[in-house]
């Protein structure tokens, strides 16, 4: 063999090797390629989620904030409900007072007109006999 057929015959080795190592590389990124997609299957899916997460996370701070929404409401009812007691007691304890007062007159009263009565009782008794002796 001359050095043309050598040449020739290494040439078409190297044709041949590189032939293989090509289609093995072709193999390998057709797997990467195939991986890398469900890769970007699998992130769209998390995005997905993530969305929807992020969703219900903005659904539950608005209820939240409905919450408190009610809650300052029920706060100031409750304050205006406080007053409300506070004017009661006050009224409350201003009528017994009141009452006391009046109660204590009435009795009061009462006892004058039962002395009084008891006075009269005795002045009708005296009569009374007064009136016997003068008939017999």
């Amino acid at each position: 063999m001359n050095n043309e057929e050598k040449i020739l015959s290494l040439l078409e080795k190297m044709y041949i090797d590189f032939n293989k190592r090509f289609g093995n590389l072709e193999t390998k990124l057709g797997s990467i390629d195939t991986k890398v997609g469900n890769l970007e299957t699998k992130v769209g899916k998390l995005e997905t989620r993530v969305g929807n997460l992020e969703s219900k996370v903005g659904n539950l701070i608005i209820k939240v904030g409905n919450l408190e929404t009610r809650l300052d409401r029920l706060d100031a009812r409750l304050g205006n409900l406080e007053i409300e007691m506070v004017s009661i007691k006050a009224s409350a304890s201003r009528i017994e007072t009141d009452h006391g007062e009046k109660l204590r007159a009435l009795f009061d009263g009462h006892e004058l007109i039962t002395e009084k009565l008891d006075i009269i009782e005795q002045e009708v008794s005296k009569h009374e006999e007064i009136i016997l002796r003068g008939v017999r």
